[in-house]
Parts: structure tokens; C-alpha cells; sequence
């Protein structure tokens, strides 16, 4: 079994970890509700939406498209494969903190802030427009830097790995997550993220790495338990779908 075929396994088996961490160690009370289905219909549409628009999948572009600036691919796996991961890692951080600048951004990434509580499934919240632009983002990215198929699989499996961990519901020790969030992104570190505060929405950015956050001045240490935003549509799927385009309840200033 190659990487790209691994990749469903792993996002599978880790997803069932979580609900079993989350069911017996959770941080806060557990609440599903419609959101949950939401986000699994949000994750559905992603995914309609990347092979609607990349047919072959963005992985097979690492072998088709042309490369402008490197040529990480040319190099040995267990050098090009680690660089691969901390450049597109620092570039999404960026992406993401875009995301809460451009108004017109905000409008498709308020959605995955709209989830009134957090759990693992929250890692799939994106309005299908969001996923779009982040699959053209990461196609000019392959591009410029050209990575290796096994690269570029290794990072999205981190991604997804991370994406899962950091919004779910689990319990960790603050020894443990203290030594953790010197290097990596954890649930504690992500959640004041996740609040309907802009001091605090406006922090820890970073996807896996916690390094980009305080590199950058945008790291928090605080705690959270809040989450959502404030004057929102109601969590009706129709009504999230059609934000980016027909609502304008949260103003960002």
C-alpha cells in the first residue's frame, strides 16, 4: 500500500480515535445537535467540490505541472519530504491569517468559525467556496516550489491529522500540552481561536506547527470555552451555504 492509498485508512482510523477520546476524555460537554450532520455535509461538498474542480486530484498535479521557482522533487525523500512540510505549512499559516483579513475571505472561513461548540467533525466545516480557493492556492504552491508526490501526500496527510486533532474534544494533561505546543498546534492552543472575541479569533493561526504563531507575534496562551460568532445566521444549512453570497450579519471591522 503506497501513501495515497493509506490516506482514507489514516483519516478513518484517526477520526474513530477521536470519538472514542472524546467519549470517554472530553474537555467540555459534548453537544451534536444538527451542526454535526453540518459538517458532514460540508465535508461531502469539499470533496465535490476538489474533484469537480481537480479531476485528477491535486496530488497528481505534483507530477504534471510545471515548476517556476524549485525543485524540491529533485531531491532525496528524506530531505525534500521534511522541507516540503514547513513550506506549505508556513504558507496555509499565512493563507489563514488572510482569511481573517479579506473581508471577502471572511465571508467563506466565518463558516468554520460558526460551529457553536467544537469537536472533531469541526475540522471538516468549510464552505465548499473556501475549499475552492485553498485548492487554487496550493496548486500555485506546487508550482512554485515543486514537490514530490510523496511530499505533497505526507503534508496533506499531516494536515488532515492536525485539522482533526486540533478541534476536537479531548482531554490533555497541561503538562503534556505544554510540552506538546512547544512545536505543534494542540486543541488548547486552538481553541481561544475559536472565540466569538476578535482579541482572541485574531490568534494562534498555525494548522501544525506552533512556531509560526509566535514567530509571528500572533500566538495566545490564554484558555477558551466559548465558541462561535456573535449575530450569526442560525445554524441552518442552506442559510451557511448562501452566506458568502446573500448575508451580511457579521461585519467585520
Amino acid at each position: 500500500m503506497n501513501i495515497q492509498e493509506a490516506r482514507p485508512y489514516i483519516f478513518v482510523g484517526l477520526s474513530f480515535a477521536l470519538i472514542i477520546w472524546e467519549f470517554f476524555k472530553p474537555v467540555y460537554k459534548r453537544f451534536y445537535g444538527h451542526r454535526f450532520w453540518h459538517n458532514y455535509v460540508f465535508l461531502l461538498l469539499g470533496i465535490f467540490i476538489l474533484k469537480l474542480a481537480f479531476p485528477a486530484g491535486l496530488a497528481a498535479l505534483t507530477l504534471k505541472t510545471p515548476r517556476l521557482l524549485w525543485h524540491l522533487n529533485q531531491l532525496p525523500f528524506s530531505v525534500e519530504i521534511p522541507i516540503t512540510i514547513v513550506l506549505f505549512d508556513l504558507a496555509m499559516y499565512w493563507q489563514h491569517r488572510l482569511s481573517h483579513k479579506w473581508r471577502w475571505f471572511w465571508q467563506f472561513h466565518a463558516i468554520h468559525h460558526s460551529d457553536a461548540t467544537l469537536d472533531f467533525t469541526s475540522a471538516a466545516r468549510f464552505h465548499p467556496g473556501e475549499i475552492f480557493f485553498s485548492g487554487i492556492y496550493k496548486l500555485l504552491l506546487i508550482t512554485l516550489i515543486g514537490p514530490s508526490l510523496e511530499g505533497y501526500l505526507s503534508y496533506e496527510i499531516l494536515l488532515s491529522s492536525f485539522a482533526l486533532f486540533n478541534h476536537s474534544n479531548i482531554y490533555i494533561s497541561r503538562n503534556i500540552d505544554n510540552l506538546l505546543r512547544r512545536v505543534i498546534v494542540t486543541p488548547e492552543m486552538h481553541y481561544p481561536h475559536h472565540s466569538p472575541e476578535k482579541a482572541l479569533t485574531n490568534k494562534n493561526f498555525g494548522n501544525i506547527f506552533s512556531w509560526w504563531d509566535k514567530l509571528f507575534k500572533t500566538y495566545s496562551g490564554d484558555t477558551n470555552r466559548v465558541f462561535g460568532l456573535n449575530d450569526f445566521p442560525p445554524d441552518k444549512l442552506g442559510k451557511l451555504m448562501g452566506h458568502p453570497i446573500l448575508f451580511d450579519y457579521f461585519k467585520r471591522k
